[in-house]
């Protein structure tokens, strides 16, 4: 199982970018460093969470994100890795041609983009649906997960089928309870957290540097990553 996920440069707002090339340079407001910085595309072990790939992410590159993605799962030597990504990087066609390639696809998704087979009666689920009540709707090796939890959760997958239901628990009013879930959901939930497991390690090794020169900012984050 592999995670693959975009994140902030993870430092504070001296890691701003300065005069990096504009491709490089994102508005990271809503993230922890705030004002603008970098972003890293981050192919990581869900296990251990060590990187098999890190890339800068630029906006202005040809290709963009299903390149990166390509790029990433063209180093395994090995087939039937499952990927695990946010809804950056989820695209139908994407997870179409990673099902060619051997591989299989599992991310969360906006209903809107284009080849998502939600365009069905009861998909997506309704917000006043009760915790627990999920609706699928499949075509070809994608299948389009629409399930309420805290809030409606949307998710595309080529390795789960429809009818791959389950149980859980959730704490609700103050009570654990068991509720409905789908097997897709669950195993989000379960191995997503990978490149947070590496962020993690990657603070307790962190050095100090306080710089606005992108170009050292950019390489000691890559020898905090191998120290790491």
């Amino acid at each position: 199982m592999l995670c693959c996920k975009l994140l902030c440069n993870g430092a504070d707002k001296c890691a701003s970018a300065g005069g990096a090339p504009i491709g490089l340079k994102h508005n990271l407001k809503h993230k922890p460093c705030g004002g603008e910085g970098f972003q890293w595309e981050m192919l990581c072990d869900h296990k251990t969470g060590v990187p098999f790939h890190m890339e800068l992410y630029d906006s202005k590159a040809d290709g963009g994100i299903p390149r990166m993605v390509a790029t990433a799962v063209s180093q395994l030597e090995v087939k039937h890795h499952v990927i695990y990504c946010d809804k950056l990087f989820t695209s139908p066609r994407q997870f179409v041609d990673l099902h060619r390639l051997g591989h299989y696809a599992t991310g969360t998704c906006v209903t809107n983009r284009t080849g998502v087979p939600s365009r069905v009666e009861g998909v997506p689920v309704p917000n006043s649906a009760s915790r627990g009540e999920y609706a699928c709707a499949q075509r070809g090796q994608l299948l389009f997960v629409s399930a309420k939890d805290t809030g409606v959760v949307n998710m595309l997958t080529t390795f789960r089928q429809a009818d791959e239901g389950g149980r859980t628990t959730r704490w609700i009013n103050h009570e654990r309870k068991s509720v409905n879930t789908h097997k897709a959901l669950e195993d989000y939930n379960r191995y997503m957290a990978a490149v947070d497991k590496f962020r993690s390690l990657l603070a307790s090794y962190r050095m100090a540097l306080t710089t606005r020169r992108w170009n050292l900012r950019v390489g000691f984050e890559l020898w905090d990553t191998m120290i790491a």
